[in-house]
């Protein structure tokens, strides 16, 4: 299942060759898809069986957005699960922490993902993270573009996936925050194209 958080009908140049790609592999889509409402959101995915991933793809909220940010996004996705009712994994691809060279910390203040931050209350914890990239995806024509602008962004290059599981509150404190190896590694992983 492909979800998309555009509007009904996008207005980027690759929209129709993506929805048709996966259209014709069956893929059902689902647009207008609003995280913040998390309730809505889960009624719209409660079709997805036990043990299914939600991945979400480089998850952005525009600069200037009031009232909501990208971590807040990130938190609202982690939550999707709990509020499905099905015990799920969630997977998240960012540019990878240390592409934002200009001022430290700058990774952890958009997403709260290494910090742990945006797990507080989700009810996930992190499994394991690691270099990703899209390089598997290119078949089907996908390439990363900005939600505001039908190009990509320099930073999106170097990409590092999350992948969190309900938490065993015993444990949560210890798996946390992301550590150690995977921040830097040049292994590829997987994801799913957002339409």
């Amino acid at each position: 299942m492909a979800v998309s958080t555009f509007e009904e009908t996008p207005k980027y140049a690759n929209f129709e060759k993506n929805r048709h790609n996966l259209e014709v592999q069956g893929v059902p889509i689902l647009r207008s898809v609003d995280i913040s409402k998390t309730a809505e959101t889960a009624e719209r995915l409660s079709e997805l069986p036990p043990g299914a991933n939600l991945h979400f793809q480089m998850p952005r909220v525009p600069r200037g957005t009031s009232g909501y940010s990208t971590q807040r996004l990130v938190r609202d996705t982690l939550r999707l699960p709990g509020a499905i009712g099905e015990d799920m994994s969630v997977s998240i691809t960012t540019p990878r922490p240390d592409a934002y060279t200009k001022v430290k910390g700058t990774h952890d203040r958009i997403y709260g993902l290494e910090s742990g931050k945006a797990l507080e209350g989700t009810g996930m914890e992190l499994e394991e993270g690691g270099s990703d990239s899209d390089s598997h995806l290119e078949k089907f024509g996908y390439d990363h573009k900005q939600s505001t602008k039908d190009e990509s962004a320099g930073v999106a290059d170097k990409r590092k996936k999350y992948k969190f599981v309900p938490g065993d509150s015993e444990h949560e404190e210890s798996k946390r925050a992301p550590k150690g190896p995977g921040d830097r590694d040049d292994e590829s992983g997987g994801g799913v194209s957002e339409v």
